[in-house]
């Protein structure tokens, strides 16, 4: 069995800011950009050169993943993505704090609900796991590397560890950083 990086992607303008930003197809910010070349120069990212390499659709994603790494080829996989937030995208808290459809979002069980025009959290679960369950096989004959977000990066180590009872924010690794998982070991590290 081989091993699974997950990488998150770095900061975008509208991270900074804190606005909702699932779907939105943004570009990194210069902050994004200097914070991975730092951490590049410094070797705080794995070797992935023998690995299946697959990624996000989204531009912050496949831009983390071309700094750190620009030879190495790699193939989209549209169900990677973030949720969508729907009318809530490029929106902070304090943007909608008043707002009737997203008091009713956030109150409850917001895995359940769903954004006005986007998705809930249990469907981009059910999205990733189908999409991350076919990849599965793969990992007899190689390690994987997949560049994605931070919401479907934790769903996919729910899934693999949920005997660790972690909520989905708890595996949700920071920006720019990530997990390299021993499947077959049944251990994982952050990067």
């Amino acid at each position: 069995m081989k091993k699974l990086f997950l990488f998150r992607h770095s900061l975008t303008l509208a991270n900074e800011e804190g606005k909702y930003c699932g779907a939105l197809d943004l570009h990194l910010s210069q902050k994004g950009r200097d914070l991975l070349l730092k951490k590049k120069e410094a070797g705080l990212f794995p070797n992935i050169a023998q690995a299946k390499v697959y990624s996000s659709p989204l531009i912050r994603v496949q831009e983390t993943l071309r700094l750190l790494y620009p030879d190495l080829e790699y193939s989209i996989i549209p169900e990677l993505k973030e949720m969508s937030f729907g009318i809530f995208e490029n929106h902070s808290y304090e943007e909608l704090k008043n707002n009737v459809d997203y008091q009713k979002w956030i109150s409850g069980c917001n895995k359940k609900n769903i954004c006005p025009q986007g998705e809930s959290g249990a469907l981009m679960e059910e999205r990733v796991l189908k999409s991350f369950k076919h990849l599965l096989p793969m990992l007899e004959m190689n390690d994987l590397a997949l560049f994605s977000h931070g919401g479907p990066i934790a769903t996919i180590m729910n899934f693999l560890f949920p005997k660790e009872n972690k909520n989905l924010y708890q595996w949700q690794p920071d920006f720019a950083c990530g997990w390299k998982v021993d499947i077959q070991g049944g251990t994982f590290e952050s990067f």
